[in-house]
């Protein structure tokens, strides 16, 4: 690399840059390192803590100055003042700005430093033994021709057992959910229910090969250009703000030539308004700048890491800067989506008083000119003191175009959408032809199929292999009841059977466990505690949607006509679906028991709505059949087309990928998000 010499010394831009503090950009002085990794002067970061607000009756805790995540002092009992000075200094920092930071450290004889001669350099590494020897110790008799002595030099790295920061114990596990390098008592204590726990060799291994630290250096430079570009965007509208209140004084300047010396104070008083409004947006726009200049400091920083021999050598260091990468591109994609949802331009406009017009009317008979004239002055005196103001300010904000086209940063509101593949579902088992009514996907890629015109449940892989197929007559929509479990609906049957995953590759229809609906079944979701279907109309009842709580009596009913599809929003714990109401696509909120709300009615795009389905951020897609097009609906209510397809019909997302069947054809089509 440009930045280091070919015997892995960093250089000392790379030097400057780690050893440089976040917030007050100068050299680390008794730098402290919180768990995430990011490293502050011990007096900035008490500052940062003491500047934090908190509830006294909530736990002790402070959210780091770089990245927000939550973190608990060492010793919470302490004082506040003190908390910053019991962290450690970061090892990788200290590491990597000392000189020759890549180089191999002096290590001292065993043997001789027993007897009491601490500065003997040790030249090997007796492997079997783990002990370094000088020249002289490695003449012992008890070494072997069958021993290993490892010399030591640029590229030594003896073996050494990485240790649990809590339990001082080998590591052995990953977990990645809360980015934690954990021991067996880790494991057992305080990530039994995690799901993404891996052997820490192995995740060495992968990280390694293929080129893992490779791919997570580019996304943290494409976090640097969107934040750059991100920066320079909010700094000119802060010129844009300027300029525009220098027109608005123009204006007002104007037209107080037009009356006389008295207006001055009413024009000091607009004046200071908008000097107010203007600081108080000003500060706002600074305070994000502020932000996106921190986390693109410590992105950067990251960055350097992983430009060094030393951190790809040490596995945990590797390990470490890779996780603090993760947790940085997640704060910046969390940052990015409080800026840019919605990203606003304000304007300042002066807002002139209008004039009142006097009330005359050309029949009005000769007995009411006394009155008539009385009128007219008294317009003539409103309007008198109409033209002594000198208007008003308003304010009014616009949304523009986010400066970011394209980052790993975007939220999913702001992001487009590409197809990867596509897959067929029939199978050569199926007499008829396919008919996809109910969609999932999991996490690993695997998707689940209801198949209601072969009456068949399937699961497929993400390259579109046929892992299992299970009898199911009369199946229409299907969802996730738990890790393992998925229920469906059986529609002329009136049941909801669950149906077990038992392996990778393994369906179990359970039909013992059946639950009873009592009316035909289409769409399903499974809500915060219960899950939650729609049925076929019913004239009589006028009953729609049933809601089957832990005993199976709780229900919702209203009138509207056939519902399409369902989803539930964890997000505001409501429940969402598509449906007909006069022949026209509706989108509809519930709240609780008959508190209906309409969140989108047909227009251009959103028109033949059938499946429905959110994502992690809150968004809504909706599969439209008649306009041919997969409509998203952001948490803020925006409708913009996302993908152009042909009759598409059922929708299943997972994280930023998605799957969209079709209605009357057996082929799914697979989208990510970008």
């Amino acid at each position: 690399m440009s930045d280091e010499t070919s015997e892995g010394v960093i250089s000392d831009s790379i030097k400057t840059r780690i050893a440089e503090c976040p917030l007050c950009l100068q050299r680390l002085k008794c730098p402290r390192s919180l768990p995430c990794l990011h490293s502050f002067c011990k007096e900035c970061l008490k500052t940062s803590i003491l500047n934090q607000s908190q509830d006294p009756n909530e736990e002790s805790f402070f959210t780091c100055p770089a990245c927000s995540v939550v973190t608990r002092p060492v010793d919470p009992k302490q004082k506040r003042d003190e908390w910053a000075m019991l962290f450690e200094a970061d090892q990788i920092t200290t590491k990597l700005t000392t000189e020759g930071g890549g180089a191999c450290e002096q290590v001292n004889c065993n043997p001789c430093n027993r007897k009491g001669r601490a500065d003997i350099v040790a030249s090997v590494w007796w492997k079997e033994a783990n002990k370094y020897l000088c020249e002289s110790c490695k003449k012992n008799d008890l070494i072997t021709e069958d021993d290993t002595l490892l010399p030591i030099n640029s590229d030594f790295r003896p073996s050494t057992p990485q240790l649990c920061d809590k339990h001082s114990t080998d590591v052995d596990m990953i977990c990645e959910d809360h980015h934690s390098i954990c021991c067996p008592k880790c494991i057992a204590i305080d990530h039994r229910r995690c799901d993404a726990v891996q052997n820490y060799s192995d995740f060495v291994n992968k990280l390694r090969s293929p080129s893992q630290i490779e791919d997570k250096r580019d996304e943290l430079n494409d976090a640097i250009d969107a934040f750059t570009a991100l920066i320079k965007d909010l700094k000119e509208h802060i010129k844009t703000l300027l300029g525009n209140k220098e027109g608005f004084l123009d204006d007002v300047k104007e037209l107080r030539l037009k009356i006389e010396k008295q207006l001055d104070k009413l024009q000091n008083a607009l004046s200071e308004e908008v000097g107010a409004v203007l600081v108080d947006k000003k500060q706002e726009l600074d305070r994000l700048i502020r932000k996106c200049e921190l986390m693109k400091r410590c992105i950067t920083t990251t960055k350097c890491l992983t430009e060094t021999d030393y951190i790809i050598k040490n596995d945990m260091h590797m390990v470490r800067t890779f996780q603090r990468g993760e947790m940085e591109i997640e704060a910046g994609r969390t940052l990015v989506k409080e800026i840019a949802e919605p990203y606003l331009t304000w304007r300042l406009t002066h807002e002139k008083e209008k004039k009142i017009e006097t009330n005359e009317d050309d029949n009005q008979s000769t007995s009411d000119n006394d009155e008539k004239d009385e009128s007219n002055e008294r317009a003539d005196e409103k309007n008198l003191l109409s033209a002594l103001s000198l208007g008003s300010l308003k304010t009014t904000s616009q949304e523009r175009d986010f400066p970011v086209e394209a980052s790993v940063l975007l939220p999913l509101s702001l992001s487009g959408a590409r197809e990867t593949h596509e897959i067929e579902i029939k199978t050569p088992s199926d007499s008829n032809d396919c008919q996809v009514t109910g969609l999932v996907y999991l996490q690993d890629g695997r998707i689940l199929v209801s198949d209601n015109g072969n009456e068949k449940l399937k699961m497929f892989s993400v390259d579109g292999n046929l892992l299992d197929e299970e009898e199911v007559s009369c199946c229409r929509d299907i969802c996730m009841k738990e890790v393992d479990t998925v229920a469906v609906t059986r529609h002329s049957e009136g049941v909801i059977s669950l149906v077990k995953i038992e392996s990778l590759k393994k369906l179990n229809l359970q039909t013992e466990n059946d639950i009873r609906a009592g009316k035909k079944c289409d769409a399903l979701t499974l809500g915060k505690d219960c899950l939650v279907f729609a049925t076929s109309y019913d004239s009589i009842s006028n009953e729609i949607c049933k809601v089957i709580s832990p005993d199976y009596t709780k229900e919702i009913a209203w009138t509207y006509k056939y519902v399409q599809g369902l989803a539930y929003d964890h997000h505001t714990n409501t429940i969402l679906l598509t449906t007909m109401c006069d022949d026209v696509s509706i989108i509809l909120r519930v709240v609780g028991n008959y508190d209906i709300s309409e969140v989108a009615r047909a227009g251009d795009l959103l028109t033949g709505a059938s499946g429905i389905d959110i994502d992690q951020d809150g968004n809504m897609y909706i599969c439209c059949n008649d306009s041919e097009k997969i409509v998203q609906i952001s948490r803020h209510g925006k409708v913009r087309s996302l993908v152009d397809m042909s009759d598409p019909y059922r929708i299943a997302v997972c994280g930023k990928k998605f799957v969209v069947s079709m209605k009357n054809q057996g082929t799914v089509k697979f989208f990510e998000m970008y």
